[in-house]
């Protein structure tokens, strides 16, 4: 059976042939068929070892559509995963439920959601659950995150996005933490459900998660009635419209030319 350090070296092998001969596609076809047969035949594959898994993709030198290939298989395998432990504190290997997210930020992730777009708060945000350990989320981890994110846009521009750019965002999320370049620390384990606080993690994962940083105490005022009304990630949402349900999901730069809707003050 197939182990981490094997593949490792079949994707530095494969990542040598691809920079010497770049420009055959059939030689890229093989060795990307070859090497995603090898991933798909790896079984029972433990979460620690499936983070590692993450992490070497994620810094490969593989060309853009064969890395986002490869970690479509690895969220597939975390997706489907039958050993995995119900309650929380568990490793997991299945998407990772954090409704709380607004606990786990740091001043420093603040500052740069203030200062920066709700699009490039999806980096900060995809950053800091992978030091928490999330690599793959449930649709309620993906809520809070875009409700969070639309929240920083409202304080900064005193308006919400339309329907069809928060779903744009909501799907922009996804790929954001598939990507990311940020490593998992490795006490920082995958848990299945986490904590409200991130002060209930075990001193090993907190530390792991923030170093010198911590988690700070922020109030968010309008974040539920955002969260409940104006964060769709779902198509058959009633704010996304038709041609966005109809794509599958919005370009970022077009849903940017939407009409922004002005907040009714609570």
């Amino acid at each position: 059976m197939w182990k981490v350090a094997d593949l490792k070296s079949e994707l530095e092998a494969t990542e040598l042939l691809l920079k010497t001969r770049p420009d055959i596609e059939k030689i890229k076809s093989g060795l990307v068929t070859q090497l995603k047969h090898k991933l798909l035949n790896m079984t029972e594959i433990p979460a620690a070892e499936l983070v590692e898994l993450y992490n070497l993709f994620q810094s490969s030198s593989l060309p853009e559509d064969v890395r986002k290939e490869m970690l479509d298989v690895l969220d597939n395998k975390a997706a489907t995963a039958n050993n995995c432990e119900t309650s929380a504190g568990k490793l997991c290997l299945v998407p990772q439920t954090l409704t709380t997210l607004q606990n786990y930020i740091t001043a420093s992730d603040i500052s740069l959601c203030e200062k920066g777009s709700m699009w490039a708060g999806t980096e900060v945000f995809a950053s800091r659950l992978r030091k928490l350990g999330v690599v793959s989320m449930k649709e309620c981890t993906k809520k809070i995150c875009v409700a969070l994110l639309v929240h920083f846009e409202v304080e900064r521009t005193n308006t919400i996005p339309p329907g069809d750019t928060v779903y744009a965002l909501a799907e922009h999320m996804l790929q954001a933490l598939k990507m990311s370049s940020t490593t998992v620390p490795a006490d920082a384990k995958s848990l299945r459900r986490y904590p409200a606080s991130p002060w209930q993690l075990d001193a090993k994962h907190f530390a792991a998660s923030y170093g010198e940083e911590v988690p700070v105490s922020r109030d968010f005022p309008r974040l539920a009635q955002i969260m409940v009304n104006h964060s769709p990630v779902r198509s058959s949402s009633s704010l996304v419209s038709e041609g966005a349900k109809n794509a599958g999901k919005v370009g970022k730069q077009s849903a940017d030319r939407g009409q922004q809707h002005q907040l009714v003050a609570q």
